[in-house]
């Protein structure tokens, strides 16, 4: 059934149920076994359930262990990673083995299902040369894997040359070197039956004084002695090591004065066979501070170079007192080392005491006064610097007879920050420094203006007034010192009594602890330093501080329980005698309901902002009783309670129309007031309509004036409104 084509390639046809192997020979060291089946399916139709007619299944038997699936891919999800496993989608599979085991594989056809066989297939290998049949000869050499060791020492050389093919053979071995590390040479002749091996033990002496990485290959190449064609080689590379040691040659033994910047010079070894980053970090038993606090090269193997350093000694150390410095190395190759060295104060008087100013003071002084403590010495030096050692100073003074100096005028200190220390000096010797020299800041700037922000020209009504200020602080420098906020409040514009004041306040907004009471108050601020300097006080602002609520107004008109008509209605009231102190504003709440409980907000129900409403009775309907209701609101939101219900009716009448007809007053008037006067006839609709001496009295004196209007051109009716 095989019909075979080129090595890495061969043709053949399967039906169902037929199994074909193929020999497969793999030499060692293969980095990749790959076997690729491919074959021309027929094609399903539009109803299949799946496209592929004929099913061949392909799969690796290697010279142990379980058979090896090809790749496959979800077609539900084909974004997934291919995994392993049987293929029933695709007329293309492919098994790939990567650092195939040397032996004898088996490349494994099945014809799973063919219902439109025979099936026609190929097969495509990887290594080409490795498609064997009959596996006759084959030969693998297996190498004891490569070694890494130092300079001056050996490591072992190992292989196996095996025989793996079907039948005995007589194998050529030859060992050899590239640098003649190899304590021998191999080149013999071995008989292997079938998977026999042949075992070569050799030692690699590696030279002293090598570099890192330096290496040597050793190949071991086996031969068929009846087919030369038939041969593997395998190789072992020994490489030599990377040895870091790391050599610290310290400076002698000394001494040292207080206060001092004490030079400190490290000898660095690289003594390795590799290039080494090298970190060098001193430390001391005082607490000595170092700059910098390490040091970092990178050397090639062989060479040297010096980490120097300042080591800080600050003044009043002992005299004769010693601390051992150490200089620690650590390397990036994982070596390192330790070395030390003494060094021993030199500090034989004691200084004085400072005692003013003492640390950390602000000035606003330019000139400022020091005092210190007697000492038994014949003088002093006064030095005045800008850095804790008082290395750098600006001002000296020697000579001091006294324990306390003032600057002159014409050496007054610029702004910034100074540090100060006195020597005690006997003859030609001096003390040390004090070991904690004073600080001190001198500052004569002014710090920017603060204003008022809020609350300015507005009504507050909070329990606890809260300032905001406007401004830009100074930033806080070397130069500056610390600022905060003043703020003065009092019920007099002159601020010459009853001021309360607000100190320091370090935001720009600032909650009073205290209540203030009712009426206008003033406030302004100011900004000040510790220092003593200050910005001056800011312009006054004003407030109205307000928490009670206004006073329910009283009603002035219209009077309760009236007849109103007209085309408007007056609504008038007062708030009352306003306090003896400023209030925020008043305005009002109207609301005309023709309802008891004012459940109607229809007819009239807005602020008013004056002390009366006109309401037009276009609102309002004729013949309805009304009732109305009226509170007070401050501009802070405080609510007076509403006063009392007050009602009216709304009647829309003629004066003089009787029998509210509409027309009139007319002979149909009077006969109706008549017949109510005289003949129990019903009242006239509208009282104020028929009550024409304005009394809201019926009686003979309005029949009087109605007879007079109509018929002796008597005066005009006059109604109530």
């Amino acid at each position: 059934k095989i019909a075979i084509g080129e090595p890495s390639y061969l043709e053949n046809q399967m039906a169902t149920g037929d199994t074909h192997l193929y020999d497969l020979t793999v030499p060692g060291n293969t980095t990749k076994l790959k076997v690729t089946l491919v074959w021309d399916d027929p094609g399903g139709t539009g109803l299949a359930g799946k496209n592929l007619i004929n099913d061949l299944d392909l799969s690796l038997v290697p010279p142990s262990g379980p058979e090896q699936l090809p790749w496959v891919l979800d077609p539900t999800i084909p974004s997934l990673d291919a995994t392993k496993g049987v293929n029933r989608t695709d007329n293309v599979e492919t098994v790939e083995i990567n650092n195939p085991q040397a032996g004898l594989w088996k490349a494994k056809v099945n014809g799973y299902n063919i219902p439109n066989g025979p099936q026609k297939y190929s097969l495509v290998f990887t290594p080409d040369s490795i498609y064997t049949p009959g596996n006759v000869k084959a030969l693998a050499v297996y190498p004891g894997g490569d070694k890494t060791t130092n300079p001056g020492t050996s490591a072992p050389v190992r292989f196996w040359a095996t025989n793996i093919g079907l039948n005995p053979d007589s194998v050529r071995v030859q060992i050899s070197d590239t640098k003649s590390w190899l304590n021998r040479a191999i080149d013999t002749v071995v008989y292997l039956t079938s998977y026999d091996s042949a075992y070569f033990d050799l030692t690699a002496q590696v030279p002293s004084g090598l570099s890192a990485g330096e290496n040597d290959t050793s190949t071991c190449t086996a031969t068929s002695r009846s087919d030369g064609s038939v041969t593997a080689h395998s190789t072992v590379t020994v490489t030599v090591a990377a040895v870091f040691v790391v050599d610290l040659v310290p400076p002698a033994n000394d001494t040292v004065g207080s206060p001092a910047s004490k030079p400190i010079n490290v000898t660095v070894w690289n003594h390795g066979n590799a290039t080494n980053t090298i970190t060098i970090t001193p430390s001391d038993q005082r607490g000595w501070p170092f700059r910098p606090p390490n040091r970092q090269f990178v050397l090639t193997a062989g060479t040297s170079t010096v980490a120097s350093f300042t080591a800080d000694v600050p003044a009043e150390e002992p005299n004769q007192a010693t601390n051992l410095i150490t200089l620690t190395a650590t390397s990036t190759g994982g070596a390192g080392n330790v070395t030390s060295y003494t060094l021993t104060v030199n500090n034989p008087y004691f200084p004085p005491s400072l005692l003013s100013p003492d640390t950390l003071v602000y000035l606003n002084t330019r000139t400022p006064h020091f005092v210190w403590s007697h000492g038994s010495g014949s003088s002093y030096g006064l030095y005045i610097a800008t850095d804790s050692i008082l290395t750098q100073t600006v001002r000296v003074y020697h000579g001091l007879t006294d324990t306390a100096y003032t600057i002159p005028s014409a050496d007054s200190l610029p702004d910034r920050g100074y540090y100060w220390g006195v020597r005690l000096f006997s003859g030609s010797d001096s003390s040390s420094f004090q070991r904690h020299p004073r600080r001190l800041i001198v500052d004569n700037l002014a710090p920017n203006p603060v204003t008022p922000s809020s609350p300015v020209a507005k009504y507050d009504s909070t329990k606890y007034v809260t300032y905001v200020l406007g401004g830009s602080p100074k930033p806080l420098v070397d130069s500056v010192s610390p600022e905060f906020n003043v703020i003065q409040v009092s019920a007099d514009s002159t601020f010459a009594v009853g001021v309360t004041t607000y100190q320091p306040i370090s935001a720009m907004t600032f909650q009073a602890p205290d209540t203030l009471g009712q009426g206008r108050f003033y406030w302004r601020s100011r900004r000040a330093d510790v220092a003593g300097n200050s910005s001056g006080y800011s312009a006054k602002a004003s407030f109205v501080h307000d928490t009670k609520a206004p006073a329910i107004p009283t009603v002035l008109a219209p009077a309760t329980g009236r007849n109103l008509k007209g085309s408007s209605i007056l609504f008038k009231w007062t708030e009352g005698t306003p306090p003896p102190y400023a209030q925020s504003p008043t305005y009002y709440f109207l609301h005309i309901s023709n309802l008891a409980n004012f459940g109607d907000y229809n007819t009239f129900a807005n602020f008013v902002y004056a002390d009366s409403q006109v309401v037009n009775t276009s609102l309002l309907t004729p013949g309805t009783h009304y009732y109305w209701r009226l509170k007070a609101i401050d501009s802070v939101g405080f609510y007076s309670d509403y006063g009392p219900t007050y009602e009216f009716t709304y009647t829309n009448f003629v004066c003089g129309d009787v029998d509210h007809n509409g027309v009139g007053p007319d002979i149909s008037d009077l006969s109706y007031l008549v017949d109510f006067l005289f003949v129990s006839g019903p009242p006239p609709a509208v009282l104020e309509a028929s009550s024409f001496d304005c009394n809201l009295v019926l009686d003979i004196s309005d029949l009087t004036v109605l007879v007079d209007f109509l018929f002796a051109n008597g005066a005009p009716l006059c109604c109530p409104q």
